[in-house]
C-alpha cells in the first residue's frame, strides 16, 4: 500500500482513493509540492495558535495585575 497523500480542498486522500475517485489517474504522479489548501491550512491553524497564545498571555498579565493588587492591598492594611 502507498504511503502518499493527495490533498484535495483540503482533505487529505490515500493515492489508491485519490485513483477511485477520479483525482489521478492510476500511474500517474502525485504532486509532492505544497498546494494552496495545504498553505492555507498552515495559515489557519498559525492563526489558531496565535490567538491561543495571546488568550494565554493576556490570563496571565490579568492574574499577575490580581495578585499585584492584592500585594499592594495586604501592605497598605498594615
Amino acid at each position: 500500500m502507498s504511503e502518499n497523500m493527495i490533498i484535495r480542498n483540503g482533505i487529505r486522500y490515500r493515492e489508491e482513493d485519490a485513483i477511485k475517485l477520479g483525482f489521478i489517474k492510476p500511474g500517474e504522479v502525485a504532486p509532492t509540492t505544497n498546494t494552496e489548501a495545504e498553505a492555507e491550512a498552515a495559515a489557519e491553524q498559525a492563526k489558531a495558535e496565535a490567538e491561543a497564545a495571546a488568550e494565554q498571555a493576556k490570563a496571565e498579565a490579568e492574574a499577575a495585575a490580581e495578585q499585584a493588587k492584592k500585594a499592594t492591598a495586604k501592605k497598605s492594611t498594615k
